[in-house]
């Protein structure tokens, strides 16, 4: 959201440092009475998604701001990463990431980033630090803050969010009937973290001032693997 000045401004510090072009997309505050939601919501919205009516602003806003950022890129070749403002990595990430899928042999629509949760499981390896899901979402597999776009794709993944029902984004990546591949990739260098909520009430001031530390941490490469969630096969 362009008035959250913290995520902008740590977002914007970080994308500073890389060597690429990048672009901001505005966030989107969802409202049901807006019409110029409806093309992308076409699929309705699930029901555990209208449960939870503090949630349902930002699941859906984020939704239609990932169509939208789809939308913005012109180029059929190539890859695109979208990237949400709570996305944190170490300097080398962007490097292994781009090495890893150099030696990749099978051609994908969408790559995930480092998950988080309580995965990557066993059975759904098909290369060192590369998963498939089957399907399994949270609580195994969430987190939706590093997202490698096959460009050729972005006709197929907007088609296929159109004729699906809107719920969260890690978990349409991960579904099996959108007809997209999708992969995991693990690098142990890239994560979220959490600097307040647009959609639900309430600020966890500690919270937000231990993720700050975190974020400081993690830019200058000094967070230590061995305190990080996932494991890493190290292929250097």
């Amino acid at each position: 959201m362009p008035s959250d000045r913290l995520r902008r401004g740590l977002l914007t510090r970080l994308l500073r440092k890389l060597p690429y072009d990048w672009r901001m997309i505005s966030g989107i505050a969802y409202k049901p009475s807006d019409s110029a939601f409806e093309k992308y919501i076409a699929g309705g919205i699930h029901d555990y998604v209208k449960a939870q009516p503090q949630r349902m602003k930002g699941v859906v806003g984020l939704w239609i701001a990932h169509s939208k950022a789809l939308e913005d890129i012109q180029d059929r070749d190539g890859i695109t990463v979208v990237l949400e403002d709570d996305f944190v990595c170490q300097p080398d990430f962007f490097e292994c990431a781009l090495r890893m899928l150099d030696d990749f042999d099978r051609s994908f629509d969408v790559i995930m980033f480092d998950c988080q949760g309580s995965g990557p499981i066993e059975p759904h390896r098909i290369a060192p630090n590369i998963y498939q899901s089957d399907g399994l979402s949270y609580p195994a597999y969430w987190g939706s803050h590093c997202l490698f776009v096959n460009n050729a794709s972005i006709p197929k993944i907007l088609a296929a969010k159109t004729n699906t029902m809107v719920k969260d984004l890690d978990g349409f990546h991960l579904q099996r009937d959108t007809g997209l591949d999708v992969y995991l990739f693990y690098t142990g260098k890239c994560r979220q973290l959490f600097f307040g909520s647009h959609a639900a009430t309430g600020w966890h001031l500690l919270e937000i001032t231990t993720n700050l530390i975190k974020w400081l941490a993690w830019t200058q490469g000094s967070f230590k693997r061995a305190k990080q969630q996932v494991p890493f096969d190290d292929r250097s």
